[in-house]
């Protein structure tokens, strides 16, 4: 389970070194349970040479014709399996965050900073203290200047965690931090320095996870907060790929191409390698149906691969997606 940002402080949920010890990657690593060894006698035997041999004989007598055009071959598809263009996001990507779960505010009764000492800490490049004390300054006097304060304490923060080693802790500070400060969504500096720091923190998570669910539910959880580029997407798509089964990078790129169909996007090698995998998933799982809605939107692109996987594996699941595409795209 993820914890939720704590409710009570900045300081808390952005600054406090516990991020580490919560979120780190001991804490993301997740162990896998182990297979169980099967006794010898339940294995199957190899079929004797001989055996084999007369078996492909006959079935090499028997056997029809092998169907290799799309039309015959899909003449014997499911007829169940729909595609829309308006397939459901994962649910995880489609709910939007909903600020105001908890206040959280660094003002205490003690000690309070002024706008002059958040300038004094600009001047000496005190991001992390600055932040932590930004909501000293009274609601009522929080003007342009107030805001432009924390943009740039926000986006020097953020390059800070941008780093190798303490990428992945960038994904919770700017989620905290884009919740209690709207403004930085607009800020398209301090979004950029976000999403840096979300793509090296998601490829270091996938790296050191057994595991990639975790990983992949922060992954999702970031491209929830309004004004984060589809680029950014198609980035954790990308990275989902090369790190884990090709299917599960499926939903990422769905995400991407429905902020902004991108003719590049669609004929990128990754999002090819992640549809075909989906392809072949049971037609139900939900990886299934984003890879033929990501087939149907990118269409022009991916007809060719569609068709030759088709040929080339012209039964099972395979068959029912793809044909459902044709069908979508009235290509049979």
């Amino acid at each position: 389970m993820r914890k939720a940002p704590n409710s009570e402080s900045v300081q808390e949920s952005m600054m406090g070194r516990a991020l580490v010890a919560v979120f780190g990657f001991a804490g993301i690593v997740a162990c896998g349970g182990s297979n169980a060894d099967k006794p010898i006698a339940s294995m199957p035997a190899y079929p004797d040479a001989k055996d084999a041999k007369a078996e492909k004989a006959t079935t090499e007598t028997t056997s029809a014709p092998a169907k290799k055009d799309p039309k015959s071959i899909c003449a014997g598809a499911s007829a169940d399996v729909k595609v829309s263009l308006e397939t459901r996001v994962p649910r995880s990507l489609d709910e939007a965050d909903k600020p105001g779960s908890g206040s959280v505010s660094s003002r205490n009764a003690k000690g309070t900073y002024s706008m002059a000492d958040l300038q004094a800490l600009e001047k000496k490049n005190a991001w992390e203290e600055l932040l932590m004390h930004a909501e000293d300054v009274a609601p009522a006097q929080r003007n342009a200047g107030w805001e432009k304060l924390v943009t740039k304490a926000a986006t020097g923060y953020m390059q800070q965690l941008s780093g190798d080693t303490t990428a992945y802790e960038g994904i919770f500070t700017s989620q905290a931090l884009v919740t209690r400060y709207p403004h930085l969504q607009k800020e398209k500096e301090f979004m950029a320095k976000r999403e840096e720091a979300g793509k090296k923190a998601a490829d270091r998570c996938l790296q050191d996870a057994y595991r990639g669910d975790h990983c992949l539910d922060l992954m999702k959880d970031f491209l929830k907060t309004p004004g984060t580029s589809p680029e950014a997407g198609f980035a954790f798509g990308k990275i989902t790929r090369l790190r884990q089964n090709h299917y599960v990078a499926v939903p990422f790129f769905k995400w991407a191409l429905d902020q902004k169909k991108d003719a590049a996007m669609c004929g990128d090698e990754d999002l090819r390698l992640a549809v075909v995998a989906g392809l072949g998933l049971p037609p139900d799982y939900e990886n299934a149906a984003g890879a033929r809605h990501l087939a149907t939107t990118c269409w022009e692109q991916l007809k060719p691969v569609v068709e030759k996987e088709l040929t080339a594996e012209p039964s099972g699941y395979n068959r029912d997606n793809m044909c459902a595409v044709l069908k979508a795209k009235g290509a049979l």
